[in-house]
């Protein structure tokens, strides 16, 4: 499965009194890093609006490694790990500068009809944006 890389630099706005990045923007940075998958591989905002379908989170798990401070460059790696079914779910790894691991997550989520309003089975178009190769029997 191809991962995807996101590279972003921590700015003031995520630090808290600590002088690292606040545990809520982690959610902030990694949620930048799908929506930045989904529109490089040509399915943002508006082919998902056009789609009447959206990614749901469902759950999260992080675990923080490392701290992240002031003005270092993080990269984020996004990769499936299961998306076949009505629930899925990612991995994503935050490095820092000198390559340790600052955080892991796995995200659980689902695709939701937004016209009924709720979870489908993922269709083609959603299987390849996220990264995936479709089964030869899979079809829809």
């Amino acid at each position: 499965m191809p991962t995807f890389q996101y590279r972003r630099t921590i700015r003031e706005i995520d630090l808290d009194f600590l002088g690292h990045v606040n545990h809520a923007n982690y959610l902030s940075m990694l949620e930048e890093a799908r929506w930045e998958m989904l529109a490089e591989r040509g399915f943002g905002l508006d082919a998902l609006q056009k789609a009447m379908i959206s990614p749901v989170i469902l759950g999260v798990n992080i675990q923080y490694k490392k701290e992240i401070r002031n003005r270092e460059t993080i990269r984020i790696e996004t990769h499936t790990t299961d998306s076949r079914e009505k629930v899925g779910a990612l991995k994503q790894v935050i490095y820092k500068e000198n390559g340790q691991v600052a955080a892991t997550a796995t995200i659980t989520y689902g695709v939701m009809d937004l016209q009924q309003r709720k979870l489908i089975e993922p269709p083609d178009y959603w299987i390849q944006a996220i990264g995936l190769e479709l089964d030869d029997g899979q079809k829809n």
